[in-house]
Formats: structure tokens, sequence, C-alpha cells
């Protein structure tokens, strides 16, 4: 299933038009296929419009972009290790704001030699957010290559 699926797949759940759900997104009056363009012609409109849509809907940003996992997802995962305190605050603040999970654990997973500032964490879950929004947008034509995105 591609991502404009997904999209509508969650449009017909909400029993919403695309165009409604634009507006109730703040963005300009679109249908989805226009939408689409947008999202593969700027990586940055497409992390912000799918991140909101996200939130919106209530629907796991992970499987809108890879499909991965279920459409609303049960609990939010812990990234909390005694070693790097201010990593679980930022994790924490990240799976709040909707970032994807993938981008959480593929930075949850390195392990510096001193814990960083939580909002230094941030930044770099938030980087590889949009790296793997854009990844998943761009890439949507070759979605059997995207598999191993993130693992």
């Amino acid at each position: 299933m591609t991502v404009e699926a997904r999209l509508r797949w969650l449009i017909e759940e909400h029993e919403c038009s695309a165009t409604e759900l634009s507006a109730q997104l703040g963005k300009a009056r679109n249908t989805l296929s226009q939408l689409m363009v947008k999202l593969r012609q700027n990586p940055r409109y497409a992390s912000q419009t799918l991140t909101a849509f996200a939130e919106l809907t209530g629907a796991s940003l992970d499987w809108i972009i890879f499909g991965r996992g279920q459409p609303y997802p049960p609990n939010e995962v812990s990234h909390v290790d005694p070693e790097y305190p201010n990593r679980a605050v930022a994790c924490a603040f990240a799976q709040r704001s909707g970032f994807l999970e993938r981008a959480i654990r593929e930075v949850a997973s390195g392990r510096p030699e001193q814990d960083l500032n939580p909002m230094d964490w941030y930044q770099q879950i938030a980087k590889r957010h949009d790296e793997m929004v854009a990844i998943g947008i761009m890439g949507e034509q070759h979605e059997g290559e995207l598999s191993d995105v993130g693992q």
C-alpha cells in the first residue's frame, strides 16, 4: 500500500474529503493527488503536513509513511536508559510531537561518550525524522527498496 493509499484510507475512516482535511490542517484546499504532488516536491512541507495529518487523525506517522505497524498505535515505546536520562526526556517529547518512532529508535540506539542535553538529542531526532519522511515520500515509487530504512 502506498502513502497515498494509506492517506485515502484515513480520509475514508474519518469520513471527510482530502480538501476538508487540508483545510483542517491549515493548508490550501487540495485534492489528495494535488497534496501528493506537493509532498513529493517539498520534503519540508511533507514532514510538517504528514506530522499534522497524523496528529489530527491519531494515526501512527510510521504507518502513514512506511506502512509498518498498526494505523493507530496502542502505546508509546520507552527509551529510558539510566546512562542517558536527557535522551529519555527528548525521546518522550519527540513521541508526543508525533515524530516517527523509527527515527526516535534510531537516534536512541546511539551510545555517545556522554549524555547530550535534551535539546541536542531532540534536534538529532528531528533531523532523522525529516530525512526519513523525505525518503518515504520521494522513494514511494521504489517502495520495495525502502523496506529496510531505519532498521
